[in-house]
């Protein structure tokens, strides 16, 4: 947009130099040109924008017109101002991605059930005790005359030992749930390595891009200051349309590589924050 109306000024100022005399009639063709082909890129590129407003709100819900009218200005500006937390260690992160959350409980689970197959491998030993009483009579199914015995109550003390002949079924579950605690663990650790080397890699990809940003800001102003130059020429007769243009081209280049590495700094910033577990927002 800010390129389109850059080459509108331009054609409307060497209109009016035409007018004048300054600078003869033909060094408008040029700038016509660059209008036309300037104004066909502004439409591709809020087609762009439109379409990927429509593909955002059916992922989020969020009506989110109004983010895409942020200027280049102020994109760059939030880009040069934010930072990561590099001095978090990894075990920090860790423990607040869900997926490690995860494992850790099942992991915790299943050690549980290893406990519990050990248990089932050991014999039972036990203490039963009973109360008896016993009485009879001629006459009634239920009698307290002490007919046979006089010892009416009586008891027992019974130790009871178990044990499983062979264990193969208690040794084949607990094989089972060491394996699958072992391959939790396994799990756990290659998340924890994923966690931990992208922290580093988005760290380094944050700063590489805030370098790029930086180099990019200074192309971008030395292209500024060079077409206010050939601008400057072409107003006193002594440059052409085509040197104002291809220096106007330089500067829409270096915004666009700036724009570029600004978005680079965000997704840096905005996977490294992913990857920590949102460490900000806890």
């Amino acid at each position: 947009k800010s390129a389109f109306e850059r080459v509108g000024d331009l054609q409307r100022e060497a209109r009016e130099l035409v007018r004048l005399q300054v600078v003869p009639e033909y060094q408008l063709n040029q700038a016509r040109l660059e209008v036309n082909l300037r104004e066909e890129e502004l439409l591709a590129s809020r087609e762009v924008l439109k379409v990927a407003a429509v593909e955002l709100k059916q992922l989020t819900g969020i009506e989110i017109s109004d983010a895409l009218a942020l200027s280049t200005s102020s994109f760059v500006d939030w880009a040069q101002t934010i930072v990561i937390r590099d001095d978090m260690p990894p075990t920090e992160a860790y423990a607040r991605r869900g997926a490690w959350q995860q494992l850790a409980n099942n992991i915790q689970a299943s050690e549980a059930g290893v406990t519990l197959a050990r248990e089932q491998l050991k014999p039972n030993i036990y203490l039963k005790t009973s109360v008896t009483y016993q009485g009879e009579s001629f006459t009634d199914s239920f009698g307290d005359d002490a007919l046979i015995d006089d010892d009416k109550v009586s008891g027992a003390v019974q130790l009871i030992y178990s044990q499983p002949l062979g264990y193969r079924r208690e040794r084949a579950e607990l094989a089972a749930e060491k394996a699958a605690t072992s391959a939790l663990r396994e799990q756990q650790r290659a998340l924890e390595l994923r966690i931990s080397s992208r922290l580093e890699a988005n760290k380094i990809a944050f700063e590489i891009s805030q370098k790029r940003l930086e180099i990019a800001t200074r192309a971008a102003d030395a292209a500024q200051a060079t077409l206010e130059a050939e601008a400057e020429r072409f107003r006193l007769g002594e440059g052409r349309s085509r040197q104002v243009l291809d220096a106007e081209k330089d500067l829409t280049a270096t915004i666009r590589l700036q724009a570029r590495n600004a978005a680079r700094v965000l997704r840096a910033q905005t996977e490294h924050a992913f990857e920590a577990g949102y460490p900000e927002t806890q």
